[in-house]
């Protein structure tokens, strides 16, 4: 894929993410799409509830620790006050390659 050689996942790791280590990573929320307060309320609830399951969409970050994805399930994190298992991707190298295919539900500017 034209682009992707610069692309380097550095680690991939399970990890234990409480509300405090996601406020946390949210100091560097910089660059994504405006946050959409219903999705993180209905995420938020289904954590409360209990029912909340991690998939392979956890939280991805660049080796500046700035945010590339997963910005509405941190603050549904820090929103609910429930810890939750996910998985934390560090990349490195040309990270903004990486956007491209991204989550394209929703447009990234």
């Amino acid at each position: 894929m034209q682009g992707y050689q610069d692309l380097k996942i550095k680690s991939v790791e399970t990890i234990t993410l409480t509300p405090a280590i996601a406020e946390n990573l949210l100091q560097k929320n910089n660059g994504n799409r405006k946050l959409q307060p219903a999705t993180v309320n209905r995420y938020a609830k289904t954590m409360r509830s209990g029912n909340w399951r991690s998939t392979h969409q956890g939280i991805a970050i660049d080796e500046s620790g700035n945010i590339l994805d997963g910005q509405h399930r941190l603050e549904a994190v820090v929103k609910s006050g429930v810890t939750i298992i996910t998985t934390l991707s560090i990349y490195k190298g040309n990270v903004k390659t990486l956007l491209i295919p991204l989550d394209r539900g929703k447009n990234r500017t």
